[in-house]
């Protein structure tokens, strides 16, 4: 058992010593990349602390790299780890609006829905989890609970100063709520029923059984909410 360390200190070695070799290899002038210099989200806003630029040879770097005379001010797409290359399918374009628009769908919209820790599965959602959205009305009268909103993409959450909120080792205060992406009618239901009950999220595992479209007017009506009260 002790001769295990050895050999993958060892393994690492021989590894690095390739990759060296093989670099060292590549004919043709060396070139200037960007890596990220650390974790960061997708929505970061990329300040010059937030990357690095390193030479490489030519031959070894992706054709979609990304330029270092243009990276500072955009917006990630997709979250990348300390030492990943940044290439342009990673980012937003130049003077892009801000870090949400540029990630919708077209046909689609953001929303914000806040929520405690008890309606919001104890903080165990997080960005890229598809949720049901279930809507628990005030009044007896409108029925009883249904989902609402079914498969909303999470965008970001956000924590209590508004800015997006990182995870259990945040220090800046519990998460507020969530920036979905919906439809635009989703949006509509999604604030009538703010004001007239209560939402809480699920988390919907990958066998469950997708629910009926209760996202339109009329979906509404069929589910306790009177279609007179939709706005």
């Amino acid at each position: 058992m002790r001769r295990v360390p050895v050999l993958a200190a060892a393994a690492g070695v021989l590894a690095g010593l390739l990759i060296y070799l093989y670099l060292g290899s590549l004919d043709g002038p060396e070139v200037s990349v960007v890596l990220a210099a650390r974790d960061l989200p997708a929505g970061s806003r990329l300040g010059p602390e937030d990357v690095r630029v390193v030479t490489m040879p030519g031959r070894a770097v992706h054709g979609r790299a990304v330029d270092p005379t243009a990276v500072v001010d955009r917006y990630l797409l997709v979250d990348v780890v300390a030492d990943q290359m940044l290439l342009e399918p990673h980012l937003a374009p130049t003077g892009s609006p801000g870090p949400v628009s540029v990630r919708l769908r077209e046909g689609h919209a953001a929303f914000f829905l806040p929520l405690s820790l008890s309606r919001g599965l104890g903080g165990a959602v997080r960005p890229g989890d598809r949720i049901d959205v279930v809507f628990v009305p005030r009044s007896r009268d409108q029925g009883g609970a249904f989902v609402l909103v079914s498969r909303a993409r999470v965008l970001e959450l956000r924590a209590e100063d508004g800015t997006v909120y990182r995870g259990p080792g945040d220090d800046r205060g519990l998460p507020l709520g969530l920036l979905l992406e919906v439809r635009p009618g989703d949006a509509v239901n999604l604030a009538h029923a703010l004001e007239s009950g209560s939402l809480y999220v699920a988390l919907p595992g990958p066998g469950a059984v997708p629910v009926p479209d209760l996202t339109e007017p009329e979906g509404l009506g069929t589910s306790g909410i009177e279609e007179g009260d939709a706005p």
